[in-house]
């Protein structure tokens, strides 16, 4: 959706459906009683940079 704006703006792309995957596996070991179910988990993310993102002007 970022795309259709101009510019074009600079986004973070998460992985949604590992997210999704992710966060059930954990409720479903957090409900069954493992005590040694993750608190945490760090997924990669992408940066996708387009026309918004541009050099700092000096001042």
């Amino acid at each position: 959706m970022s795309e259709s704006f101009y510019p074009p703006l600079t986004t973070v792309s998460q992985p949604r459906g590992e997210i999704g995957r992710k966060a059930m596996e954990m409720l479903l070991a957090f409900l069954a009683g493992n005590d040694d179910a993750q608190s945490s988990v760090e997924l990669p993310t992408f940066l996708k940079i387009r026309a918004s993102t541009g050099l700092a002007l000096e001042k």
